[in-house]
């Protein structure tokens, strides 16, 4: 029997980050025979139905993707603390559903329901935490799980040392490749990549319109803006670039998402990197 006819062992996937996730994924397919679930955000923001960079990235992988609701504990708004239990029944429903031999987890408050809801159903569940500084949501799950990778060597005295192990961050080759040429200039100005990670950071965005062309009179500029309906980031940048001369247009490249495609490129031309942590 080949490995196609061989029974495929359940597996659901959930949290918050989905690169490191696809990286333990395309490691597990080249050791076994796997059925993935994914259970995460399918819209960019609350409220919004702008399709998450998360969602595209699974469902173009195959793998079928569950949308789940629920609440923080932190929100303080009676709508929020309402969604918490039920995200908890959707989770436990989607388990049942699905069946896995095993939940692993990246962490976030939407993976804390479904953590739960695995120990409660006794199946196992492992959970990888690639922040120096975790959550409480993290700390939540670490309780249920099973085993806790953790990326960095300082989280190891904030996790039980007998079900802790450092095995640093999962990372695609596709990171370290320049599979295109996009992101060389026509200048020796240094290179600056901004991103405010998959969803963006409104926070940041302002900041960088607000200073925009002055920035690129000294630095070329990459920037990851995010989808969010909400702000409309990316498209008050694209109106912002098409009033710059000609000269600064040519250096600032925006864009809401940059794929494996890309990133690896936008990686290798950039000096500095700025960014935000999770939260």
């Amino acid at each position: 029997m080949n490995k196609s006819q061989e029974k495929r062992i359940p597996i659901l996937i959930t949290g918050g980050h989905h690169d490191p996730a696809v990286a333990v994924i395309e490691a597990l397919q080249e050791r076994g025979n796997f059925q993935f679930f994914w259970v995460g955000h399918r819209y960019s923001l609350s409220g919004e139905q702008t399709e998450s960079a998360e969602f595209k990235t699974i469902t173009r992988l195959g793998i079928p993707f569950f949308h789940l609701q629920t609440g923080k504990f932190y929100r303080a708004s009676w709508q929020n603390l309402v969604r918490v239990p039920l995200g908890f029944l959707h989770a436990l429903y989607l388990l049942i559903r699905t069946r896995p031999k095993l939940v692993i987890s990246f962490g976030g408050y939407l993976a804390a329901p479904v953590v739960l809801a695995a120990y409660l159903l006794r199946i196992p569940a492992v959970t990888h935490e690639q922040t120096v500084v975790f959550g409480w949501a993290n700390r939540f799950i670490s309780l249920f799980a099973k085993r806790i990778f953790v990326s960095w060597r300082s989280s190891l005295k904030y996790f039980p040392s007998g079900k802790t192990v450092l095995t640093g961050n999962p990372v695609r080759p596709e990171v370290f490749e320049e599979r295109t040429k996009r992101f060389r200039f026509e200048n020796d100005l240094p290179v600056v990549y901004v991103t405010g990670g998959k969803q963006g950071s409104h926070v940041i965005n302002e900041a960088v319109r607000g200073v925009l062309s002055q920035f690129l009179e000294n630095y070329n500029l990459i920037h990851q803006t995010g989808s969010s309906a909400r702000f409309q980031d990316y498209q008050k940048l694209s109106i912002l670039r098409s009033q710059l001369p000609r000269k600064l247009q040519n250096r600032y490249i925006l864009q809401e998402y940059f794929g494996l495609d890309e990133i690896g490129a936008v990686y290798r031309a950039a000096a500095v990197v700025i960014g935000r942590a999770g939260g």
